[in-house]
């Protein structure tokens, strides 16, 4: 009778469990955005620019000119006054020189060239920057968390007159506490 009564209640039971609802898999958690501290971009920033720009740190010929400070930024760098670009970036072949300043040279030996009807407003510059073959535009890393950890891409381009330059991003991955370049695309030609 027990026999009976065990199997009669495996019975009325297994229905209910083959009717049980599935449960959904919990939902992917969400990756909390990245928030950009003074701390972080003290401690980064110099070391993430000196590895986006490679060997171009390292040129003994060329005398570049970074002028870029960030713009249309929504990473609160501009709030948090985290414009400036770090005092040493450890980039012998670059030296920083003021937006404004390096702007005013440049539409003014624009102007020159447009008068003069020059190819190129190098010469004109070089009076101003002797030994200037080209310069660089640059601008502060961009930090974001992903599902993979943290990354960041730095956009930089090289000009050298109307009509030539380039421009690159690069891509940095930090892991283990170390950062690395995983890649560097073209972005712009002229």
């Amino acid at each position: 009778m027990l026999l009976l009564l065990g199997v009669s209640a495996v019975a009325l039971a297994l229905p209910l469990l083959k009717a049980r609802p599935t449960l959904l898999p919990p939902p992917p958690t969400e990756i909390p955005p990245f928030v950009l501290t003074p701390a972080f971009a003290m401690e980064y920033d110099a070391h993430v620019l000196r590895l986006a720009l490679d060997g171009r740190c390292r040129m003994e010929r060329e005398f570049f000119i970074v002028a870029s400070p960030p713009r249309d930024r929504m990473d609160g760098r501009r709030e948090l006054g985290l414009l400036a670009f770090p005092k040493d970036l450890g980039c012998p072949s670059v030296r920083f020189e003021d937006e404004a300043r390096f702007d005013a040279n440049v539409h003014r030996c624009l102007d020159r060239m447009a008068r003069e009807q020059l190819h190129s407003p190098l010469p004109c510059l070089q009076e101003t920057y002797p030994g200037l073959a080209s310069w660089m535009s640059l601008e502060m890393p961009r930090y974001r968390s992903d599902a993979q950890g943290l990354s960041a891409t730095v956009d930089f381009g090289i000009h050298c007159g109307p009509l030539c330059g380039s421009g690159w991003r690069s891509t940095l991955r930090l892991k283990n506490g170390v950062w690395r370049v995983i890649g560097t695309e073209p972005t712009w030609i002229s």
